[in-house]
Parts: C-alpha cells; sequence; structure tokens
C-alpha cells in the first residue's frame, strides 16, 4: 500500500516531465466483459461493476495556485456532472484551435501558473457482496493530467485522454463509505501529443466505474480471428494471461473457450491448460464460418471460461470476434482475398450539448446515417474512441482506422510546415516512451474487434525516430494488419500510402508508379460549409485504377455547440464566440462536417451518397431500353431487389415499371430490358429513365439517363406584337400587353419594374450580379480578396446610349468607367405577354480576377414565397455537385430553399433550369425561361448579406429572416471545389473562363 498523501501538493509536478505519463496503472488489456456464470453472461448482468457517473462534488480553479492542496479544505463544493467536460458545464471557457495551443508558452514548457485546475471528489458505498474480490477503479477517459487518490492514498497519474487508466484499488477501499478524488491540470507535456483540430475541452470524459474480479481472474486475451489459405475457415489463434495478484505460479487452472453462434449454438470448444506464470495459447480451425466484412458483418461470441484445479468456475470472460483475412498484394488492400474500396469518413468525438462526451444512443444515429448514405469506413480522428463504438462498428459493419492518441500539429506537420527536429517531440528521445505508450494502449484495448482493420501512428505529429520506433513496435507485436501514417510519406514506416487532401490528378500520378503499397487518402474532400464540389472526379479516377482505394472525407458532423439566444433560437456557436477578446479561436475552422451538430444532413451529402452507392448502371441500348445493373459489393449478394424505372420527357407523359431481381451476386451484372422502341417513340421533347434500385426498403443505388436530347431550349416568343404597346413615360420605356406592364429604366436600361394587374412583381431592378457570398472554400483561396472587382461593379455600370427601335426592341449599351465589362441588352415584348431579354456581356481580358458568376439579381415582392421549376433537384447542387441532383419537376418555398449553414454564405443553388415559375396566394404566376439552362436561387437573404468580411467573422444567426425574396438568376456560376478549404480552387473545367457571355431570358406572368 502505498504511503496516504494528507495533501495534494505532497505529489510531484509530472505534468511537466515528458518521461512520466502513466503512473500506478494496470497494464494496457482488450475490452472484455466479464461474469461469475453461463446464466449471468447469458443475461447480459453487470452485477459485479459499480457505475460511478452522475453528481460529483467539484471544485475549479484558473490557476495552479489558486487549486486546493486537500480534498478536506475546501468548505463548499461546487457540482458537476461526470462524464463532462468542465469548460462545457460552466467552469472556463471552451476554446477552438486547430493547429496551435491555448497557452502561449514555447515547447517544453507548459504555463506554470496560468493553467486551469479540476478538482474532483466522490463518496460511494461498496457493495458487501465483493467481499474477498479484487477490486478495480476504471476511467475511460481523462482529459487532463490527473492524479487519483482513494480514502486519502494516491493512485496514480494518467495523461492520455482517450485511453483508460485503470488502477487496482483492493486495498485501499474500507467497508462502508469510501471517497474517491482525482485532481486535473488542464495542460502539461502531453498536451503537445494532443493537439488535434477539436475543442480544447477537460475533465472526465468517459465512463467511471468499480470492476469486481476473483483473486484469480483473465487479465487480457487476443484473438487472433484469421482465415485459412482457402479463406473459408476460421483460424482462431487465441493467447492470452490470467493474473492472480501476489502469487506468480498459476500452473493447474485451466480455460475452457466456446465458440457461439448465437447464445445456444456453440461452434467450437476446447479446454486448454494455463502454463507457468498464467500464459495461454490456442491454436485451431473452425469449420462452417462465415468470414466477416462491413458488407456481411457476421459475429461469433467467443467465451472464456476459467477454472480452478477443482472445475469450479471463477469467471467467464467474452467479446464479439469476426473471422477476416487482411494482407496486402500487388499494390493492394484485400480482405478475405478480395480487394476493398473504402468509401470513408473522418469521425470526431462530438456533442453539440456535451462536448466530448457521446452516448450510445449518438454512436448508433452515426453509425446509422453512415450506412444509409453507403459510407463503409471510417477513421477514427484522431484518437482511439470508446468501447462501445468498436462494438457497434462490428455489429452494423464498418471498416476503421483506429489511430493513436497522437498529434502534435502544433510543432509542426511534413508536407505543410518547415520545423526544428530539435524542438519536435517526434524527433527526441525523452518523448520515446510517450508515443509508444499511446500505441500500445490502442492496440490492446481494441486488438480483438473485427472492424479494425488498420493502425493509425496518429496525425500531423512529424516522422521523427519516436514514429519510426511505434511503427516497429507494432510490428513486432504481431499486429497482423496494416500500419498507416500520413506524415510517413512514401517512407518505409507506413504499410499504405495514405495522404492528405491531393488534387484528383496526383491521385492518378501515384496510380502508375508501381509502388507496391495501395493508396487510401486519410483526409480528402474537405466538407466545411457549403463544399464537396468535384467529388466524382476524385472517384472517376479511382475507378481507373486497382491501387486506388478510397479515402475518408472530412470530416462527418460540424463540431458546433449549441447555444441560445435571448427569445429561444437555437443556433451553434464555433470558436471565438466563447470568452473575451483574444481567446484564441480558429474560428469556424471546426465546422466542417457532412451533416450538423444534430446530425441533420448537408445537403452535400446526398452527393457522398449517390457517388459512393454500390449499385451502378449502365445504359446498353438507350433505343431498345437496355441497361446493365453492376453489383459492385464486395462480398454481398443482393437479393430479392426491385428495380424501379420510369421514362419520362417534359411535358410529363410517363411510362414506368418495376422489376424483381431474385440474385445479383457481388460483382456480377445483369442486362435488362425496360421498355420497347414503340414506348420510346411516343415520347418527343427531351426524354429521361430514372431507375432506382432497392433491396426491401433500402435504396442501394439510383440513375438518372437522358435518352433524347434538345439541342437548345426554345426562347418563349409566341404569335406576333399586336396589341403590344410601349410608350415613353420619361423615366421609362413601358412595355405593356393586356395586364402586364414591364419598366424599362432609362437611366440604368435595368427592369425596373412589373406590374400585373396593378399588383407589383419586384421590389428592386433585375440588374447583372457578378458576385457571390464567398463560401468557406472561396475564403481558402482568398476569392474575396482576388475577385473583389466583381462585388460592387454593377454599381459602377453606366448607361451608354438606349432606344427603343422601328420593330418595337428597347436596346441599351452599357459599360463601366474603364471598359472591364460592357453589356448589350435588347428587351422585346410579344402579345402572349412575355418578355424576352437578350444580354451579351464582354469581360475584358486584361482582368485577371476570377468570375464568381455572371447573370442578374433582383428583390421580388414577398407574395411570391412559392415556386416550382424545373432543373435538377430538389436539394441544393451546383455545377461541380450536382451528380445526386436529377432532373424534374420541384416545388418549394422560399423558406425551404434556404440552407441555414452555421457560418452564412453563399448556398440554395439549383443547376439545369429551364424555368422557374413563382406564385402568391392569389394564383398569379411569374415565370422565368432560359434559352440555355441557367441557375437559379431564391433566398430570404441578398449576396450581400450571406457575405462575411472576413473567414471567422459572422454566424448566420446574426441575420434576422425578413419577409423578402432575393432571386438570383445565373446563366454561369463558377464552382464550390472541394479539395481543400485553405488554398484550392474549383477545378479549372467548373471556373468561369474570361469571354462573351450571350443568353435570353424570358419573363411572363400569368393567372
Amino acid at each position: 500500500m502505498s504511503k496516504k498523501a494528507d495533501h495534494l501538493s505532497n505529489t510531484p509536478a509530472y505534468w511537466q516531465q515528458p518521461e512520466v505519463f502513466r503512473l500506478g496503472q494496470e497494464a494496457a488489456a482488450c475490452f472484455q466483459d466479464t461474469f461469475p456464470s453461463i446464466a449471468a453472461l447469458r443475461e447480459n448482468r453487470k452485477d459485479h461493476l459499480l457505475d460511478l457517473n452522475g453528481i460529483w462534488d467539484f471544485h475549479w480553479s484558473p490557476v495552479i495556485s489558486a487549486a486546493p492542496k486537500d480534498f478536506h479544505e475546501l468548505k463548499k463544493w461546487e457540482q458537476i456532472e461526470v462524464p463532462g467536460n468542465w469548460q462545457i458545464e460552466g467552469f472556463g471557457v471552451p476554446v477552438y484551435v486547430n493547429k496551435q495551443h491555448p497557452f502561449t508558452t514555447e515547447f517544453p514548457k507548459v504555463p506554470e501558473e496560468e493553467n486551469p485546475v479540476g478538482t474532483y471528489k466522490r463518496q460511494f458505498t461498496l457493495p458487501a457482496e465483493w467481499e474477498g474480490m479484487e477490486i478495480f477503479l476504471n476511467f475511460e477517459g481523462v482529459s487532463g493530467a490527473a492524479y487519483f487518490w482513494m480514502n486519502g492514498y494516491f493512485l496514480g497519474y494518467n495523461q492520455d485522454a482517450k485511453t483508460r487508466a485503470q488502477f487496482r484499488v483492493t486495498e485501499y477501499l474500507q467497508q462502508g463509505e469510501n471517497e474517491l478524488g482525482l485532481q486535473i491540470v488542464q495542460f502539461h507535456d502531453g498536451s503537445y501529443l494532443e493537439c488535434q483540430d477539436f475543442w480544447r475541452l477537460s475533465g472526465i470524459e468517459r465512463d467511471v466505474y468499480l470492476s469486481a474480479r476473483p483473486k484469480v481472474y483473465i487479465r487480457d486475451f487476443w484473438a487472433k480471428s484469421l482465415l485459412d489459405d482457402s479463406y473459408q475457415k476460421g483460424h482462431l489463434i487465441l493467447e492470452g494471461e490470467i493474473s492472480y495478484v501476489g502469487r506468480e505460479e498459476l500452473s493447474g487452472y485451466s480455460l475452457a473457450v466456446q465458440l457461439w453462434e448465437d447464445k445456444e449454438v456453440v461452434l467450437f470448444q476446447q479446454k486448454i491448460e494455463t502454463r507457468e506464470k498464467g500464459f495461454f495459447k490456442l491454436d485451431g480451425l473452425i469449420e462452417n464460418i462465415t468470414p466477416w466484412s462491413a458488407e456481411i458483418p457476421q459475429l461469433y461470441h467467443l467465451v472464456l471460461i476459467l477454472e480452478d484445479k477443482t472445475g469450479k468456475v471463477l469467471e467467464l470472460s467474452s467479446c464479439k470476434i469476426g473471422f477476416r483475412r487482411i494482407e496486402i498484394k500487388n499494390q493492394q488492400l484485400l480482405l478475405n482475398g478480395k480487394a476493398i474500396t473504402l468509401k470513408g469518413v473522418n469521425h470526431h468525438e462530438h456533442d453539440e450539448y456535451k462536448g466530448h462526451v457521446i452516448n450510445e444512443a449518438s454512436m448508433r444515429l452515426d453509425i446509422e446515417l453512415m450506412k444509409a448514405n453507403h459510407i463503409n469506413a471510417v477513421r477514427n480522428s484522431h484518437y482511439p474512441m470508446p468501447k462501445r463504438w468498436y462494438e457497434l462498428c462490428d455489429e452494423y459493419g464498418l471498416y476503421v482506422v483506429d489511430e493513436a492518441n497522437i498529434e502534435a500539429h502544433s510543432l509542426g506537420a511534413r508536407f505543410q510546415d518547415e520545423y526544428q527536429e530539435d524542438r519536435h517531440c517526434a524527433y527526441l528521445s525523452e518523448w520515446k516512451a510517450a508515443h509508444i505508450d499511446r500505441i500500445r494502449a490502442m492496440f490492446e484495448r481494441s486488438k480483438n474487434h473485427a472492424s479494425v482493420i488498420t493502425w493509425s501512428l496518429g496525425n500531423e505529429a512529424g516522422n521523427g525516430q519516436n514514429l519510426q520506433a511505434a511503427y516497429d513496435w507494432l510490428k513486432a507485436r504481431g499486429a497482423y494488419r496494416p500500419v498507416q501514417y500520413e506524415q510517413a510519406g512514401e517512407d518505409a514506416n507506413t504499410d499504405i500510402v495514405c495522404p492528405m487532401y491531393p488534387p484528383p490528378e496526383a491521385l492518378a500520378v501515384f496510380a502508375k508508379k508501381g509502388d507496391p503499397r495501395p493508396y487510401i487518402m486519410c483526409e480528402y474532400a474537405h466538407a466545411m460549409g457549403n463544399s464537396v464540389g468535384n467529388f466524382k472526379e476524385y472517384w472517376d479516377i479511382i475507378h481507373q485504377y486497382p491501387n486506388l482505394q478510397g479515402g475518408f472525407i472530412w470530416d462527418w458532423h460540424d463540431q458546433g455547440i449549441a447555444a441560445y439566444t435571448k427569445d429561444g433560437q437555437k443556433y451553434w456557436k464555433f470558436g471565438g464566440e466563447f470568452g473575451s477578446d483574444g481567446t484564441p479561436s480558429d474560428g469556424n475552422f471546426c465546422i466542417n462536417g457532412l451533416v450538423f451538430p444534430d446530425r441533420t444532413p448537408h445537403p452535400a451529402l446526398e452527393e457522398v451518397k449517390k457517388v459512393y452507392q454500390a449499385v451502378h448502371f449502365e445504359l446498353h441500348d438507350k433505343e431498345y431500353g437496355e441497361i446493365a445493373v453492376w453489383n459492385t459489393y464486395d462480398f454481398l449478394d443482393i437479393k430479392d431487389a426491385q428495380l424501379k424505372w420510369k421514362l419520362w420527357n417534359e411535358e410529363g407523359l410517363t411510362i414506368k415499371g418495376r422489376l424483381h431481381f431474385p440474385a445479383l451476386q457481388a460483382g456480377q451484372h445483369l442486362i435488362t430490358k425496360l421498355y420497347t422502341k414503340e414506348e420510346l417513340a411516343r415520347l418527343n421533347s427531351r426524354v429521361f429513365l430514372d431507375v432506382a434500385f432497392y433491396d426491401s426498403a433500402f435504396l442501394l443505388g439510383r440513375e438518372q439517363f437522358v435518352i433524347k436530347e434538345q439541342a437548345k431550349m426554345l426562347r418563349q416568343k409566341n404569335g406576333a406584337n399586336e396589341g403590344v404597346e410601349i410608350r415613353d413615360e420619361g423615366a421609362f420605356f413601358c412595355l405593356s400587353v393586356h395586364q402586364s406592364r414591364f419598366y424599362i429604366s432609362k437611366k440604368t436600361a435595368w427592369l425596373d419594374q412589373v406590374f400585373f394587374h396593378e399588383k407589383p412583381i419586384l421590389q428592386s431592378p433585375l440588374r447583372p450580379n457578378f458576385w457571390r457570398a464567398p463560401t468557406d472554400n472561396d475564403f481558402g483561396w482568398q476569392m474575396p480578396e482576388k475577385s473583389k472587382v466583381w462585388r460592387a461593379i454593377h454599381q459602377k455600370i453606366e448607361l451608354k446610349a438606349i432606344s427603343c427601335t422601328e420593330d418595337n426592341f428597347i436596346q441599351a449599351i452599357l459599360s463601366d468607367p474603364l471598359n472591364q465589362v460592357q453589356i448589350a441588352l435588347q428587351y422585346s415584348l410579344d402579345d402572349t405577354g412575355t418578355l424576352g431579354i437578350q444580354s451579351t456581356i464582354h469581360i475584358n481580358k486584361k482582368i485577371l480576377a476570377p468570375i464568381p458568376r455572371i447573370g442578374f439579381y433582383t428583390r421580388l415582392n414577398a407574395a411570391f414565397s412559392h415556386f416550382h421549376f424545373f432543373g435538377r433537384g430538389p436539394f441544393e447542387n451546383y455545377v461541380d455537385r450536382n451528380q445526386a441532383a436529377h432532373f424534374g419537376f420541384y416545388s418549394s418555398t422560399v423558406k425551404e430553399h434556404y440552407e441555414a449553414y452555421i457560418a452564412p454564405q453563399e448556398q440554395g443553388n439549383r443547376t439545369d433550369v429551364q424555368w422557374v415559375q413563382f406564385s402568391d396566394q392569389a394564383g398569379i404566376r411569374f415565370e422565368i425561361r432560359g434559352e440555355y439552362p441557367f441557375s437559379f436561387s431564391a433566398l430570404p437573404f441578398s449576396p450581400e448579406e450571406l457575405s462575411r468580411e472576413q473567414a471567422h467573422q459572422k454566424n448566420s444567426v446574426d441575420l434576422k429572416v425578413k419577409d423578402e425574396i432575393h432571386l438570383c438568376l445565373d446563366h454561369q456560376q463558377m464552382g464550390l471545389g472541394g479539395i481543400n478549404s485553405w488554398g484550392a480552387k474549383p477545378l479549372n473545367q467548373y471556373m468561369i473562363n474570361h469571354k462573351d457571355f450571350h443568353f435570353h431570358w424570358s419573363f411572363r406572368i400569368t393567372l
């Protein structure tokens, strides 16, 4: 028993010593569930666990000197919920930074005074039935340098926030009430290894509990659940250790090993004797198993029954395992002998209300959403996850990259920064043990989980000798899974080349190099704000080369923290929205997910779902209706599926059908006939074929084909100009027919106002627009600065000439004073009430500034809030993110059209639109058609209102929704981009070329 520590000040400042990171703890071991009997296991009774979560006494000090020196010196304690982060619970300030630290001291120092301390204590009563058992105290995750006490006795120390700290506490406990205490120093030398891109939060983040074990117990085991060379039989290599506190000789105990298919069927059983010092090993083949994969996540229940020399059952230990074999051959990552493709995302531990505290419901929601959107892989970024996460990934079927809790980004990362190796913990010998300890802790806990297919050494931490030693440790441990590390680049200490954010063309370059390793991007498609453009381009290349095997999108969810305005409106805060001015912050750089913090999907998730889908379609013969349906799953045979199809045209004529697919084997395809040549002949104009493939109610894949094209859309002009009147009304030319009046300003040449039955349609003139509100990606490549000439150029454009011709056209010439932009406009009205606007815009080629958009802007009468359109939809889409948005007839409202990104930016666009029609409750319809496909958005905010002056300046809650309709009509808008958010522009084919632009719109009002 250690000496009783009467004062907290008696403990050394381990938080300033890189060589000290774990004291007094049990050795790292696998996740396991233990039970006293078979009956308890079958009923999943946890009588041997005492939950210590809940309300604890708490004291928070902003500086070290004010922290209590003794648990009993405080007369009044605050209270805090455990698990919880003290900053979220109201103590201190949540800080979000990416690659810096919240403190300013220089490596290797940490703050000696300006360093918050959290002191915890709680009382508990030990169950009487635990008498004679070995008792262990378990903290599954504590963020900060933590000191632990039981009944005044110092237990030990820990500073890895994301792996278990376990202490054997039997000798420190007493009958009746006991007191557990700990003190956490927020900043410590280990902070240099935990510089991840997330909220820097502190406290007890995961479960706390006591566990009771018999005096002789199963300390650890490793079930290498593999496949034989035929990939047909299970190969179980089991090794582990029995422990008896205070006794070395453990021979004579036996272990009954059983493998259950369910709780009734035993597939395999064998009894083995423990060897000296309690080690045991088993090696056997098992018939009739189904290999585990993300597509067929077959699990078996491994049960270890420990018996003493008399045959008495002392303890059962169990976990679920899956049999699979992971290899790298022929430049490919193989699972069960087949090359797999990882359609992945990165996943942080984040809750909108609780910070780093997540529960099972949250985990299930994340995984179910991933599976529903064809995501099959997840990278634990950038630290090991809670036990239940691995169990659920095993159960649902997700390929997991398990990553050590190592990131030293503040000190510099390869391929990003210049840094000094003599000032970087990856290269200094005194930090070697800490690196290997974090690798060991990751490996030992999750080594039995089928879902873990690769180990990652960490993230953005350099590639010095300590990371190379960590790689060697894993290999020497016999990890049998590949080890990957992005910072190794193409060096020897990574089995997979796993870069961050390469442009699409870089994939093809690597694919042709002949490197023996597969290429799997650990991060790509940075999903910050309105992003994930050019996603299809990545996968077009991936599908071409066998050694390109996918990647992990950054990232899954926005890391916003829920807050409420004074009037009760919920919103999400990001970095810089807590604390006083000067609080360290990287703004909204934590808002880069495919889903919002409450897991509501962003529109970009639809694109991911479409590109990631496993059922693909090819049009073999469009005239005779033949298509091929491909099952691109690696293992899953699709059974009892249905193909629903619809052949339709823009006039609304439809032919549809449904086919039953009894079976479609993995990797195979079938060619089927949907319609006849005669049926196709019945449909004229532009004709589309929509196909969707369903397994039960689950959508496995969908596609749309254009069967008949239309060269260009016809201008909406019918008949002659009979009845059309053109009047010169001083400041305006008024074009009228029937009940429609269109006013063209003689000062600006803009369409200034439109009336129908005296009702105004426009609230502001229809004028040219070259600006879009910058997206997060736009800020990354400095579009607001590089393209600033376009922001207000419409205000500088002057009318040079305007006239009414003899054939009743209104013609105008305009330009800005520097002749950067020249515009020719022609207005005409016909007897159907259709106003045509022909536009020619010439951009001076000497202007090198990228053009955000070419189009027009106006504000509509707010009564016209309902609209429907023909184009790509129904959800938001852009020229480089519209593969999932199929052509169709869609209806919406301005309110529904608005996508409230957490930081305001360009949004709400729809592409390839032929016409859009706005209507009011009186039935008046204002229709806009294009000669060529156009884009539009109709929002409660203007592009100017959605524009931020600085990247991290404004939250969307700052925008006060008004009863307005801001309409943008775009001939072209540049793409969103999606390579990264700190420098990459949209791909060249999605930028706007400097040239002459010719386009025509028509406007018509009907009742």
